[in-house]
């Protein structure tokens, strides 16, 4: 059966809530505790909207008080400094912006916190069961810099994937089937040592027994595809929005017993999906390799997009039935489900 799945919604929440709390916690007028509860308030938002929106696959992990490099250097012992005086780069070609991770010749890495496990939990407490959302090292570790000598931050990846295996191990005993691993640096040109990079890292967090969708964006595979097709994980998402044509050469190369998440909804703008191609796309698909193993999600996370059109009271008319924001787009993933699987649909009228 086809499912749909989610990577993430604009951490900020609707009006900015989340930006509303961080600066009254600035100023005084609320301590830690009371921004934390902000925090989890809208992340149980972000999860209800999701699950009541017809998502089968919700995300958690994906928020973040900082930005999501930052949160990931944190988990792995990079603590002690003041991020405000490092190092922001744009993330990819977007204009969301992470703290550089920087890193020593002798650095040492260690697990320093369970964000990723206590916010699975946090979810099920809810009675909403996510798959969670973590960088993957070999990006990670090509976003950072190295602030001695002059050596490849790749060189550091065993000494960080003992961080993922206690996590995937952890989440795993928490009851997890699958994470969500993202490695957009596969959207790029890789050196010979990220290749390696990948079949090492994933040669190793296959073992854990949880199961491991890593997701790729901002670009197609390329010549990263053949890199991709053999590593020993359970699922692979690509981006069909950037890279339209690659849908043949992905499944002429993906194994048919492993799922496939088609990223058919831009989740870069505010743009309304173009339905009938998408829907074009998921066809080739299921047509090639069956419905089973295969996933409908938005191309990228939808923190780029604003939270919820239906609360853009100043909007003129005649734009917004070209617009769709972060709460539409889950709508147009939940409704190319309906046309793909229920064939006298047709997917406007799903939509509508």
């Amino acid at each position: 059966m086809v499912q749909t799945a989610n990577f993430g919604l604009p951490r900020l929440g609707v009006a900015r809530a989340l930006e509303a709390a961080a600066e009254a916690y600035r100023n005084g007028e609320i301590d830690a505790a009371a921004l934390r509860q902000a925090g989890a308030e809208l992340r149980a938002r972000h999860w209800r909207l999701q699950k009541d929106a017809g998502i089968d696959i919700v995300p958690s992990n994906d928020f973040s008080f900082c930005d999501r490099v930052l949160a990931m250097s944190i988990m792995a012992g990079l603590v002690g400094f003041d991020a405000s005086a490092k190092t922001e780069r744009p993330w990819f070609d977007t204009a969301e912006r992470y703290i550089v991770p920087e890193f020593h010749a002798d650095q040492e890495f260690r697990l320093a916190s369970r964000k990723a496990i206590d916010e699975f939990s946090e979810a099920a407490a809810l009675g909403i069961p996510t798959r969670p959302v973590l960088i993957g090292p070999v990006t990670y570790l090509s976003l950072g810099r190295v602030i001695d000598g002059a050596f490849d931050p790749i060189a550091l990846l065993d000494r960080l994937l003992p961080v993922y295996v206690q996590v995937l191990a952890q989440l795993d005993d928490a009851g997890a089937d699958w994470v969500q691993i993202d490695e957009p640096v596969l959207s790029g040109a890789l050196t010979a040592a990220q290749r390696t990079a990948f079949r090492r890292a994933y040669g190793l967090l296959s073992t854990i027994g949880i199961k491991i969708l890593v997701a790729t964006y901002f670009g197609g595979l390329g010549a990263n595809l053949d890199v991709v097709a053999e590593l020993p994980i359970d699922g692979l998402h690509v981006d069909l929005v950037s890279a339209p044509r690659e849908i043949d050469d992905v499944l002429s190369l993906w194994p048919v017993d492993r799922v496939l998440s088609l990223g058919v909804v831009d989740g870069r703008n505010a743009g309304r999906a173009d339905l009938e191609g998408a829907l074009a796309a998921i066809d080739i698909a299921a047509n090639a390799r069956g419905r089973d193993r295969l996933q409908i999600a938005p191309s990228c996370p939808l923190i780029y997009a604003p939270a919820d059109f239906d609360l853009e009271a100043a909007c003129d008319p005649e734009f917004a039935p070209w617009l769709a924001y972060a709460k539409q787009k889950l709508a147009e993933v939940v409704a190319l489900k309906d046309a793909a699987t229920r064939s006298t649909c047709p997917v406007a009228r799903a939509y509508c």
